[in-house]
């Protein structure tokens, strides 16, 4: 369900971040979410790269006001 539903994704992601005592950056502040995502939901030992994340998020999305 998680790879072909996104509406069920969505949900059961936001359902792991309230574990999180933090709040979640706003979701304008593209950096913030990242390091956000990487700190709570990857973890240190993830795969995951923030400066990779970052230009990977520039390259595809931008800024497409």
């Amino acid at each position: 369900m998680l790879i072909y539903n996104l509406l069920y994704a969505t949900i059961m992601a936001r359902v792991f971040y309230l574990r999180v005592k933090e709040p979640i950056p706003e979701a304008t502040n593209i950096p913030a979410l990242i390091a956000f995502y990487k700190k709570f939901y990857n973890t240190e030992k993830g795969a995951a790269n923030v400066s990779d994340a970052l230009s990977n998020y520039n390259r595809f999305i931008g800024n497409k006001k």
